[in-house]
């Protein structure tokens, strides 16, 4: 019996501490989830003060914050890949990111095809930092006066 009550005690403690760290992994994901929220807000409001034709892909307050697709109205999302090669991102959604035509993704989300064709995807993460956003910032501007 001694025993018995020894383990159900452990098997508490153990709960218990696997519950504390649930509540500091679950706070953790909170924090991450918030930093990363408000450098793609900072990306966003960079990108479309810079090309005031862009436009976000999504309701940006439901999407993840990790992702951000925008449209550039006006310009080829190839071009932009191509004139930024310091920046990691890609065309169109996840599904369709090897080709260069537009997504079916994006296309059933209503996007015309103009917008389609215009889009590009930038990927956050934990590791993304402020200085990450200006210098893809700083890049995006360059090529925007490249191609003008």
């Amino acid at each position: 019996m001694l025993d018995q009550v020894s383990h159900q005690s452990g098997q508490r403690l153990q709960s218990r501490g696997c519950h504390q760290q649930h509540i500091k992994t679950h706070h953790a994901q909170s924090q991450t989830h918030q930093q990363v929220s408000e450098l793609k807000a900072m990306l966003a409001k960079g990108l479309q003060a810079l090309y005031p034709k862009a436009c976000i892909n999504g309701d940006p307050d439901e999407s993840s914050p990790f992702i951000l697709n925008m449209s550039f109205v006006g310009l080829l999302a190839e071009d932009i890949v191509t004139a930024c090669p310091n920046i990691a991102f890609s065309l169109g959604s996840a599904c369709h990111s090897a080709t260069f035509t537009p997504s079916r993704v994006l296309a059933a989300c209503g996007l015309s095809d103009a917008h389609a064709k215009s889009s590009v995807r930038f990927g956050l993460s934990k590791f993304t930092s402020k200085s990450d956003i200006e210098t893809t910032l700083s890049s995006f501007e360059a090529a925007l006066k490249s191609q003008a």
